[in-house]
């Protein structure tokens, strides 16, 4: 880092922390990549709740597994349309958390899938879920598909640190809310206001912006910083 030109990092936290270097500092997050979005794709017919992904013990969102059961108990009609969908490596700990709060009949777990796959479940979904790592740094973490979300314009529940760096793009680009893992109220209004829209087939995208993230202009914004250092 001394002896770097110019240092690049994927979000603005980092660079925070990687100041002391006194070098410039590009931030250039991860990003999507738009051509491989599907097109026309009918919304699920159940309220799915979708992650794509590895998730573990890190991730494991405990709380969110506790508000669904206890919707499942109090709303008749939630517990008939709730679908729980995990695409993707899945951790003991997890499942776990899962069938200890007996929501095993509601969950699919289809595994590893293709990645034109997995674009499809998350733009069929009627709500995507994005846990962050419960760990010391978490306000840095910026999952890579968080930007796979937003290019599918579905509303997005993260959970993580409020004021973090993954929950300021979610709050920029209007995609969505991210809740504490201890947010257990706050979580179960925003699921109820959720469901609500669902049941008059309104619960709608309302994703802005999410072009500054595709991969073809974070990448000219590598080729503008190779042409500057180079010059």
């Amino acid at each position: 880092l001394d002896q770097a030109d110019a240092i690049t990092t994927i979000s603005e936290t980092t660079a925070r922390e990687l100041g002391e270097y006194g070098k410039p500092i590009s931030v250039i997050y991860n990003g999507h990549d738009l051509a491989d979005k599907p097109k026309n794709n009918n919304l699920d017919t159940k309220f799915s709740i979708v992650h794509t992904g590895i998730l573990n013990g890190e991730q494991n969102p405990q709380i969110l597994w506790k508000v669904l059961a206890q919707m499942t108990r109090e709303d008749t009609a939630f517990a008939q349309k709730l679908k729980i969908k995990l695409i993707g490596v899945i951790s003991n700990e997890v499942m776990i958390s899962i069938k200890k709060q007996g929501l095993q009949k509601y969950l699919e777990t289809p595994g590893y899938v293709s990645h034109q796959k997995v674009y499809q479940y998350q733009s069929k979904a009627q709500l995507l879920i994005l846990p962050v790592n419960k760990v010391d740094s978490a306000r840095g973490i910026i999952k890579g598909k968080l930007f796979e979300y937003l290019a599918v314009n579905r509303p997005i529940l993260a959970i993580g640190p409020p004021d973090g760096d993954l929950a300021e793009i979610v709050e920029n680009c209007t995609a969505g809310k991210t809740f504490d893992h201890t947010a257990e109220i706050e979580i179960k209004q925003y699921l109820k206001q959720a469901f609500k829209k669902f049941e008059k087939q309104a619960l709608a995208g309302t994703t802005q912006n999410a072009s500054a993230y595709s991969r073809k202009n974070l990448t000219k914004k590598i080729a503008d910083l190779l042409t500057e250092i180079s010059n």
